[in-house]
């Protein structure tokens, strides 16, 4: 079987290279990039800038928990915020820096919005950081929760243009890992959600929200990956092949 890992470089090729090993005949194709948001950053600076007034931040992706360890510099959140994460890659780049991630949700923004509930006060202020355009349940969940919700625009997701041999992979490929809404919109806009037999293309989703976009665009979800990581991915595409 055929697989291509449509992710941003370098992690599509790392996921991509994990199921070589296994066998798997796997290559990536980047489809998108993370960029600059248009202000350059401008609204997290200011949204960082009183980091007392903050009792909790907020991040939807390991690109936005990246954006955060730049914005914050050598400053550290106090005992007073709290410091809260969509999925195990989020967490592990905010651990890594030495923040310490109180609350993790691998099942989307809005499964964290429900274990971070309400706020120890009304109106508590909460920064949540997106990508441009990115899905609002992780910002809505809390506000309905009762926080004040600063919703920062991070980061941009940019298309990325594949070339004529990686554009012929996708279209030919019998499975496709595809990570981020974005990257299943960008499928369907480069080569349409079905085969040239007429069948939906399948997938493999990484996320219960990449499942949900992927399925409302016509594409199969053939697995979701019980984990957001690539060990998680290799199970599902090798129990596909089982």
């Amino acid at each position: 079987m055929s697989v291509v890992v449509v992710r941003p470089a370098p992690q599509g090729e790392r996921t991509a290279k994990v199921l070589r090993e296994t066998g798997i005949a796997a290559v990536a194709v980047a489809l998108t990039a993370q960029g600059d948001p248009a202000d350059g950053g401008a609204a997290l600076d200011a949204a960082l800038a009183d980091l007392g007034a903050v009792e909790l931040v907020a991040v939807a992706s390991a690109e936005g928990a990246r954006r955060l360890l730049a914005a914050l510099g050598s400053r550290v959140p106090g005992e007073g915020c709290e410091i809260a994460a969509v999925g195990p890659s989020t967490a592990e780049v905010l651990e890594r820096a030495g923040l310490v991630v109180y609350a993790m949700e691998s099942s989307g923004g809005a499964a964290l919005a429900e274990a971070i509930g309400e706020p120890a006060r009304p109106g508590a202020r909460a920064v949540v950081l997106m990508a441009e355009g990115g899905r609002p349940e992780l910002a809505d969940g809390l506000e309905a929760a009762g926080w004040s919700v600063d919703r920062v625009v991070a980061y941009a997701t940019v298309p990325v243009q594949p070339s004529e041999g990686e554009l012929a992979q996708l279209g030919a490929a019998e499975l496709l890992v595809v990570a981020a809404p974005s990257s299943a919109r960008r499928v369907v806009e480069l080569v349409g959600s079905a085969t040239t037999s007429g069948q939906p293309r399948r997938v493999v989703a990484i996320g219960s929200t990449t499942a949900a976009e992927s399925a409302s665009l016509g594409l199969e979800v053939a697995k979701v990956a019980a984990e957001p990581n690539d060990a998680g991915v290799l199970e599902a595409v090798e129990d596909l092949l089982a």
